[in-house]
C-alpha cells in the first residue's frame, strides 16, 4: 500500500479531479466545493515531532533531550486529541522502525543512545529511550509475519535484543528520578517476552497507580491481552469494561473508546463483529472525547469510522457533517474506504 500522499493524491486541493472526488460522496456538497484536505493529519505532526527528537539525538544534544522530556512529563502536555506528548517523544523519537530504517541507521541510532546513557548517568530519559529503541529493534528482527514464519535467527535476535532492553530498563530503577514511560517500555518488553501474568499485573498496577489517566498503559495492556498474544478470547474486552467502570466519569468511557480504537487496528476488519466490545459505550466515550477536545480532526474522523463499522448511520452522518470537507487520511485505509463510508452515511 502506498503512503498517505499517494493514497489521497486525487483529493489534493487544486487537483483537477478534486471536486469530482468530493461530489461523488453523495452529500450536499456542490461540484464547486474546494476540499480542505489535511494530508497526513495529526499523526503526521507527531511523526515530524519525532524526527526533531531524533535530530537532537544524532547531534548529541543530550541536555536538550533531557530538558524536553522533563517538560513533557507534565500531564498537561498533550496533543489536540488529548494523548500525552511524552509517549510520542519516545515512540516517534526512538522507534525508527516506524520509518523503515536500514540496519546501518539502526546501528547509528543505537550508538548515539548508548553514548547519551554513558555521558548522562543520572538521566532517566536516556535508559528509557535506549530500552524503547532496543525493544523496537527486537521486533524488527522478528518482522511482521506470523510466528510460524519467523526464522530461527529472527527469534534468536529478538530474544537477545529484548533481554538487552529489559536489562537497561531495570538498571534504570536504581535512579532517583522516574519517568512515566518507564512502565510503557516495560510493557513493550513484556509483550515480546511473554512475562508471567502475575508479574505483568504488578507492573501494570504500579503504572496506573502513578499515572491513572495515562492512556498508553491501558492501550498496551489491551493489546497484550489479544488472543494472538497473551490473552484469551474476550479477555481484552472484559479488561476495557473494567477500566470503564473503575475510572471516574467521563474518563472511564473515554478510555474505553481509546482502547477500542487502538486495538481494532490489530483485528481483521470490523471490531464490532470480531469482538465483544460495546458500541454504545464506545459511542459515549467518543461523544465525550470530541466535546473535550473539539479541535481534534483525528478524533472526529475516528468516531465516524467506528460509527460506520457499527452500522450506526445517524451517528456516522453527524460526524461527517461536522467534518465537512476536512479529511484526516491517517484514520482511513485509503480514499475508497472513506468514500464508501461517507456515501453510506448519507444514503436515505
Amino acid at each position: 500500500m502506498g503512503g498517505v500522499g499517494e493514497r489521497w493524491k486525487i483529493l489534493k486541493e487544486g487537483d483537477g479531479e478534486a471536486t469530482t472526488g468530493i461530489s461523488d460522496l453523495g452529500s450536499s456538497y456542490s461540484v464547486g466545493d474546494t476540499p480542505e484536505i489535511v494530508l497526513g493529519g495529526e499523526d503526521a505532526v507527531r511523526v515530524r515531532f519525532g524526527a526533531e527528537v531524533e535530530r537532537l539525538l544524532l547531534a548529541d544534544r543530550y541536555a536538550a533531550l533531557d530538558s524536553l522530556a522533563e517538560s513533557l512529563r507534565n500531564p498537561d502536555a498533550r496533543w489536540p486529541n488529548g494523548t500525552r506528548k511524552l509517549r510520542t517523544f519516545y515512540n516517534h523519537g526512538f522507534d525508527i522502525s516506524l520509518r523503515h530504517a536500514s540496519e546501518a541507521e539502526w546501528q547509528e541510532h543505537l550508538r548515539h543512545l548508548r553514548q547519551w546513557k554513558a555521558a548522562s548517568p543520572a538521566s532517566i530519559t536516556a535508559p528509557v529511550a535506549l530500552s524503547y529503541a532496543l525493544s523496537s529493534y527486537a521486533w524488527e528482527a522478528r518482522g511482521n509475519q506470523w510466528g510460524r514464519e519467523v526464522s530461527d535467527e529472527g527469534w534468536r535476535q529478538m530474544r537477545e535484543r529484548l533481554a538487552q532492553s529489559r536489562t537497561v530498563l531495570f538498571q534504570a530503577r536504581r535512579l532517583p528520578r522516574v519517568c512515566p514511560t518507564w512502565w510503557m517500555a516495560a510493557q513493550k518488553v513484556a509483550l515480546g517476552e511473554g512475562w508471567e501474568r502475575g508479574y505483568y499485573e504488578r507492573v501494570f498496577r504500579e503504572a496506573v497507580g502513578k499515572e491513572p489517566t495515562f492512556e498508553g498503559y491501558y492501550q498496551l495492556k489491551a493489546i497484550h491481552l489479544l488472543p494472538r498474544w497473551h490473552g484469551k478470547q474476550g479477555e481484552w474486552e472484559a479488561f476495557a469494561d473494567t477500566v470503564a467502570h473503575q475510572l471516574p466519569a467521563p474518563i472511564g468511557d473515554q478510555m474505553y473508546a481509546r482502547i477500542v480504537w487502538s486495538t481494532q487496528q490489530y483485528l481483521k476488519e470490523n471490531v464490532f463483529e470480531e469482538s465483544q466490545v460495546s458500541w454504545e459505550r464506545t459511542k459515549r466515550g467518543y461523544e465525550s472525547l470530541v466535546t473535550t477536545y473539539p479541535g481534534s480532526l483525528e478524533l472526529r474522523s475516528a468516531f465516524a469510522f467506528l460509527a460506520w463499522q457499527a452500522a450506526d448511520q445517524p451517528t456516522a452522518k453527524r460526524q461527517f457533517i461536522e467534518l465537512g470537507t476536512r479529511i484526516d487520511p491517517g484514520v482511513w485505509e485509503d480514499r475508497h474506504q472513506f468514500i464508501e463510508a461517507r456515501k453510506w452515511a448519507f444514503t436515505e
